[in-house]
């Protein structure tokens, strides 16, 4: 009808379901980067926590704090210098002056809890051989070895090396009217008496140092200037008795006292002239090692060595004597090193060896021997002075201060900063290590032996015919290989790894005792074999019995390595390139729809 209007009724809305909506594209390429992140850094973590301990890994594989210091340095090949493959710690005692017995063992246990390898006792001429073949107190009744045997039998209790140092002679060896440092009128006096201190330790201390700090009058005749020369035909004559009683036994020639002195002032001398004096008088070939003194005084360790500076870098000096008289290929071990802790209530005066404070005495002792064992190839034991002195120093002398552990047996910073430190050289890592590495723990019923054509010149023997209470070698180490090298004929070993065979390399033969290694010769027997999957890379301990006592040969030398398992490693690989060709598609699909 014209006027009209007609009405539209709205459509209706019918409701419909859809997708939920999709991310946007940028928080999907986010995602996939997140994802991509996240699997590298896995496999990275996998890498890093599987790959195998390498040196300075060691002591965090163990379970070792080692507050900052790295672990032991270790090699894939032998070392040039023989007797520098060790554990570098050792310290300074005096248990001929302890009276106590319980004291005595107390200063042992807590060295061998300190992680020291080492320590260096005196064994005064004057009190051990009364007069001429004469080993007797008659003073106090008794044997003159008894006590020096309990501190040998304590050492060996807790699986300390001995550095003996033979020196003051008697009254009766030495000239009328002498002070008691000097040398002895007859020089074949004191080769015999180093000859019957050989014999009756055969086997049990390998180690013996010549006299101490001749360049001092103190040390050597009071009032008399000293002879290079002299000390020189000393050590000749010492060394040869040594090696005809037992050619076994190592000789370390005197330390010589760090001083800038001249002769012409009160007959002391300068230790690097001194030196060069003894090459020059032909001392060359009768000793096996260079002691040397290492005390640091004012300066920290990494202080550089100067002719007219005391410090530890002295050292290196002593070392360019050694090499401009063609003898690199002998170590230097420390005989006394350690900086002095004096108070301010000493007087300057008398502060002879610097001043440092406690803290600092424990951080600089730490880092000379770990520096020195990565930068000095010629370095070998570094012996704290001291760790105790038996109450013979008052609190009021300098010396004093030099302690680990108080009269009280109170325990000073440096003990402890040495102890978070020096266990990591009783656990070998991934290398190539020598019978006397810190791995392997002193054993008195495997001897050292000397032989030029052992891997460093030494092997230890499987214990000798008659010791029916040989206990087992035992060797700490990380990783899941070990590889030993013998030298001659070891008879029969029977292996346990961690107390039992699991992880024993599954060639060995065996019997109805178990695994066993048989080698006659120089041999490379692999011992422990295993993935990381199989043998966990962490601290296992290997331990060998001999079931021959008297076999000629032994353990020269051995290897440790790691095998791991890549199965983890190939799976977070495939992840991560499924996830990788995923995100490239998904990156050319949005190209395309972007370009469209």
């Amino acid at each position: 009808m014209p006027g009209k209007v007609r009405t539209r009724l709205p459509t209706p809305v019918v409701p419909t379901t859809s997708a939920p909506p999709k991310p946007p594209p940028r928080r999907r390429a986010i995602v996939a980067t997140l994802l991509l992140f996240a699997q590298i850094v896995a496999l990275i973590f996998e890498w890093q926590w599987l790959a195998p301990p390498a040196a300075a890994d060691v002591s965090a594989a163990a379970g070792i704090s080692l507050s900052g210091a790295t672990a032991a340095p270790n090699s894939n090949q032998p070392r040039l210098i023989p007797f520098t493959d060790v554990n570098p710690y050792g310290v300074n005692i005096f248990l001929q002056d302890e009276v106590e017995d319980y004291k005595k063992e107390l200063t042992m246990q807590q060295v061998s809890d300190l992680g020291a390898g080492w320590v260096k006792q005196q064994f005064p001429w004057d009190e051990l051989e009364f007069s001429k073949g004469k080993f007797f107190d008659e003073k106090n009744n008794k044997d003159a070895w008894q006590k020096f045997d309990q501190i040998v039998a304590l050492a060996e209790k807790y699986h300390l090396r001995i550095i003996a140092r033979l020196d003051r002679a008697p009254a009766w060896a030495r000239p009328p009217g002498s002070s008691p440092g000097a040398p002895p009128s007859n020089l074949s006096d004191y080769a015999d008496f180093v000859a019957a201190f050989i014999k009756h330790y055969r086997g049990r201390i390998n180690f013996i140092q010549v006299w101490n700090e001749p360049n001092l009058t103190s040390e050597w005749d009071t009032g008399k200037p000293v002879d290079p020369a002299a000390y020189a035909a000393l050590l000749k004559a010492a060394y040869q008795r040594v090696k005809q009683v037992d050619p076994n036994v190592v000789v370390l020639a005197a330390p010589l006292a760090m001083t800038t002195e001249q002769t012409s002032l009160r007959g002391n001398m300068e230790d690097i002239s001194y030196l060069s004096g003894m090459y020059a008088a032909g001392a060359a070939p009768y000793f096996d090692i260079l002691a040397a003194n290492g005390y640091g005084l004012n300066d920290p360790p990494d202080k550089r060595a100067a002719f007219d500076r005391l410090n530890f870098g002295r050292a290196s000096l002593m070392r360019a004597v050694m090499a401009q008289n063609h003898d690199e290929l002998k170590p230097v071990w420390f005989d006394e090193y350690g900086w002095n802790a004096a108070p301010d209530s000493i007087p300057p005066d008398q502060r002879i060896w610097g001043q440092v404070s406690r803290e600092q005495q424990a951080t600089y002792t730490v880092q000379g021997i770990e520096g020195a064992a990565r930068q000095w190839d010629w370095a070998g034991v570094f012996n704290i002075w001291y760790f105790r002195q038996v109450g013979t120093l008052p609190p009021t002398s300098a010396e004093y201060y030099f302690d680990m552990v108080n009269v009280d047996f109170t325990r000073e910073p440096v003990y402890g900063a040495v102890q978070a430190t020096a266990h990591h050289w009783q656990v070998a890592g991934a290398g190539y290590h020598e019978e006397l590495s810190g791995g392997v723990q002193p054993n008195a019923t495997w001897p050292l032996r000397l032989n030029k054509q052992a891997s460093g010149g030494a092997y230890l023997q499987v214990p000798v015919a008659g010791a029916t209470s040989a206990a087992p070698l035992r060797l700490t180490f990380v990783g899941n290989k070990l590889d030993l090298i013998t030298y001659g004929d070891v008879g029969t070993l029977y292996p346990l790894l961690d107390g039992g065979s699991d992880g024993l390399a599954a060639d060995l033969p065996h019997d109805a005792n178990g695994p066993y290694i048989r080698a006659s010769g120089s041999q490379t027997i692999t011992v422990v074999s295993g993935t990381s999957d199989q043998l966990p890379l962490q601290q296992h301990v290997l331990t060998l019995r001999a079931a021959e006592p008297g076999a000629t040969g032994g353990l020269d030398a051995y290897i440790v390595g790691a095998a791991r398992s890549y199965i983890l490693f190939y799976a977070l690989s495939g992840a991560l390139a499924l996830t990788l060709l995923a995100t490239l598609l998904y990156l050319r699909r949005s190209l395309r729809r972007t370009a469209q």
